[in-house]
């Protein structure tokens, strides 16, 4: 205590004060839709000389929500999707919110831009980062599944030393502001698809036998490619069964999920062959009649070249470098679903080169 100055114990002191206020509207304020009109909440802030002080708990402005998501450059992306849907100026007042901001980083790895997205999918993909209450640091670490206003669940905790939303991990120090707290993220949320119709993502996100492939694949740009892209022509998803039985690859421990080498797991399960029409799925009796398929992974030793693997039919089996396909030709709205009971490593992976 004693190596601090008078200017360090009043930031101190007021980000406190300003915490506190935000926990007591927290505390008596009704359910908020944000898809709604909402009444002006006064809610009391700190100087902005103290407000400006970046502390170990966050920062603290004497702004708003959207004040502070405007000022901050790194969340343009996010905002500019706000202004999409006409509803940015809902942050300016109303409140307390808990807004996870993807990073425009994080925006860029969707693969598919706000203008894009259908407005109303794009509405509800925002929503599923906002919730309707103040969480600061130390709830955010135990609030377990939590209710966006999206209408969907998340779970909130801890992965390691860093808090998590889902499968985001928070990437900066939260902001606090006048009538909220914003966490920065490195990826987009993506909530579960509404409607009979799903893309291939939606599917196995239904689906109790992927699991496993679900959790692991959350947040990696083989899963936006999944979920947005109509290039996959078809998906190989080992069941839970298969992963629990594979022996994770040293090279991806510790790896985040936005990272390339993580993510070669799962790409290499992503099939596009050359030639064939990216309106159309890819069935198995197709990859059977091919032999060899194509994925998006590139070996940088071979010139660039893609990766591929073997499809042949053993008896009543389809294999795939080996793994058996236990079923097959699910269509999505952009792609085929099939399952397979082994994952597949890809040769770097695998220490094929």
């Amino acid at each position: 205590m004693s190596g601090m100055n008078h200017k360090s114990l009043a930031s101190i002191a007021g980000f406190c004060l300003l915490l506190a206020a935000l926990l007591a509207l927290n505390a008596c304020a009704s359910e908020i839709d944000i898809g709604q009109p909402v009444e002006v909440v006064i809610v009391p802030t700190q100087s902005p000389t103290a407000a400006s002080e970046s502390l170990g708990a966050g920062v603290t402005t004497s702004g708003t929500v959207l004040e502070s998501l405007t000022e901050n450059p790194d969340f343009a992306l996010f905002v500019a999707g706000w202004n999409r849907i006409g509803r940015s100026q809902l942050f300016q007042s109303g409140g307390p919110f808990t807004v996870f901001a993807p990073t425009n980083v994080a925006f860029s790895r969707m693969g598919a831009t706000s203008t894009e997205l259908d407005p109303a999918a794009l509405e509800g993909l925002l929503r599923h980062h906002v919730i309707n209450q103040l969480l600061p640091p130390e709830q955010l670490a135990t609030a377990g599944m939590t209710s966006t206003t999206a209408g969907a669940q998340l779970r909130l905790g801890k992965r390691g030393d860093s808090l998590a939303a889902g499968y985001a991990t928070v990437v900066g120090e939260p902001i606090v502001t006048g009538n909220g707290i914003i966490y920065p993220i490195d990826a987009v949320l993506v909530p579960p698809e509404p409607g009979p119709e799903k893309s291939i993502w939606g599917l196995m996100q239904d689906d109790e036998r992927l699991v496993a492939v679900v959790e692991a694949m959350g947040g990696t740009n083989s899963m936006y490619l999944l979920r947005f892209s109509q290039e996959v022509d078809a998906f190989l998803a080992p069941t839970s069964e298969a992963m629990a039985a594979l022996e994770m690859p040293a090279e991806l421990a510790g790896l985040l999920r936005s990272d390339e080498t993580y993510d070669s797991l799962f790409a290499y399960h992503v099939m596009m062959p050359n030639g064939w029409p990216n309106d159309e799925n890819l069935p198995a009796a197709e990859m059977v009649a091919r032999g060899i398929v194509e994925t998006p992974l590139r070996n940088p030793a071979q010139f660039g070249l893609l990766y591929t693997v073997e499809v042949i039919q053993a008896g009543d089996d389809i294999l795939v470098n080996g793994a058996r396909l236990i079923e097959t030709d699910i269509p999505a709205t952009n792609g085929m679903l099939h399952l397979i009971d082994t994952v597949l490593l890809p040769p770097p992976l695998a220490g094929d080169g």
